[in-house]
């Protein structure tokens, strides 16, 4: 995948690709996926998806408890699309946003995370 933008609002890190796609390294498949050309390891990418999408995909069409973070701003639109639940990045730190999930979870913590 190359980022093909004209122009970001920030400039891309090395290693990252720009834009709304997803790139990363498969770290656990779940039982029906035996049947695929992909495995553990490999790296894989998703083209333009956005994080909006990513939780209709998760609450509507998987049926998953979504907890959306972002800035404040964008409380509405990610509980619009189905997060039961919203973390503020603006007013926590790194730290404060692992424990908020947490408490969110009754201590159980996220069962997966996309980025």
């Amino acid at each position: 995948m190359e980022n093909s933008w004209a122009a970001l609002p920030y400039p891309t890190q090395q290693g990252q690709v720009g834009g709304h796609e997803g790139v990363g390294t498969i770290v656990k498949m779940g039982p029906a996926t035996g049947h695929t050309a992909v495995k553990v390891g490999d790296r894989v990418g998703i083209k333009w998806v956005a994080g909006h999408i990513a939780v209709q995909l998760a609450s509507r069409g998987m049926a998953m408890r979504v907890i959306g973070i972002d800035a404040g701003s964008k409380e509405q639109l990610v509980r619009d699309c189905g997060a039961e639940h919203f973390i503020d990045v603006t007013k926590h730190n790194d730290q404060s946003i692992s424990e908020e999930v947490v408490n969110t979870t009754d201590g159980m913590g996220a069962s997966a995370v996309i980025v």
